[in-house]
């Protein structure tokens, strides 16, 4: 590991620190790799890097803040692509600290945001229920409240075509 890189304000507080590796890549293990700051000294933003990609495995590998503190936002990266399986891969929240727009993401590839966060969960339940018209039957309840006619023909021929096969 490389002496981290500093730069300042005029009025003598950190600007930026960045750490670099033997290899010259943004790079730190188990912290962030690249900090900013406000010229008032609180943090700005925190990157996580590993050998110069965004990555970080136990939280948020982005984190940018209002320079009263509160968090702006918080992405998931990992190998240099947006990701997280558990929750919303990138989160903006308002100054006053209300989350305002959740995007998720998996491996990259956008999904959707969380106003249709459920299209997500009831495709996953019509896959894992497809045997079961019981289940199925209760999804479609969910989809016509949803007014969702894409999700309501896939469960509705689901549960047509294992009627057919009693």
């Amino acid at each position: 590991m490389i002496e981290p890189i500093r730069e300042y304000y005029n009025n003598g507080k950190i600007r930026r620190e960045r750490y670099y590796n033997t290899n010259n890549e943004l790079h730190r293990e188990n912290e962030p790799a690249w900090i900013d700051y406000f010229e008032n000294g609180n943090i700005k933003s925190m990157d996580y890097y590993i050998n110069g990609d965004t990555h970080r495995e136990d939280g948020p590998a982005v984190i940018g803040y209002y320079e009263n503190g509160n968090i702006r936002f918080k992405s998931y990266f990992v190998n240099d692509k947006i990701h997280r399986e558990d929750g919303p891969a990138d989160t903006y929240y308002s100054e006053d600290g209300l989350a305002s727009c959740k995007n998720y993401y998996i491996n990259g590839v956008y999904l959707t945001n969380e106003y249709n966060q459920y299209k997500i969960s009831l495709s996953k339940q019509i896959i894992e229920h497809e045997n079961d018209v019981d289940k199925l039957m209760a999804i479609k309840i969910v989809c016509k409240e949803k007014n969702d006619k894409e999700l309501l023909e896939l469960v509705e021929s689901k549960i047509t075509l294992l009627k057919l096969s009693e």
